[in-house]
Formats: C-alpha cells, structure tokens, sequence
C-alpha cells in the first residue's frame, strides 16, 4: 500500500454520507469530518434536528434528492476506497 492509499484510507474512516433537508427539498452531502470531531458530528445528527455540518470538516460533494448519483458514488469510491 502506497502512501497515498494509506492516506485515503484513513481518511475513509471519517467520510460522512449525510442527508437532509435544505430550502425545504432533500438533499445529500459527503462530510469530511475531522477526526477529533466525529463524536460530536455523529451526537449532531439525530433524525428531524437541524445542524450544520461545515464546523465538523469539509463538504467535499453535495446535491439535490435521497440519493448521490452513480458518477459521485463512483468518484467517491475511487478516491477513498471502499
């Protein structure tokens, strides 16, 4: 494993696939959580609780609907593994 990979790897750990409501329509959103905040990310996120996720790391991919669409998915596998 490469350095790079290994990298990517950890990082994995602390990629958030999240969703929610914003303007009223559904939406999903990749966080990169920095990872001495994923307890208080993950305490964050109880169901019909607004929040706000860029204190906790980076918004690396967001869109409208339920789902990501394949072409994200595929690009966020590519890049973290998995």
């Amino acid at each position: 494993m490469s350095f790079v990979d290994k990298i990517k790897s950890s990082q994995a750990e602390n990629l958030f696939l999240v969703g929610g409501q914003e303007e009223g329509r559904e939406a999903w959103y990749y966080v990169l959580v920095d990872k001495n905040k994923v307890p208080m990310f993950e305490k964050e996120l109880e169901p019909g609780k607004p929040y706000d996720l860029r204190p906790y790391g980076k918004i690396l991919y967001s869109g409208w609907g339920k789902e990501p669409p394949e072409e994200i998915k595929e690009k966020v596998k590519k890049e973290f593994g998995g």
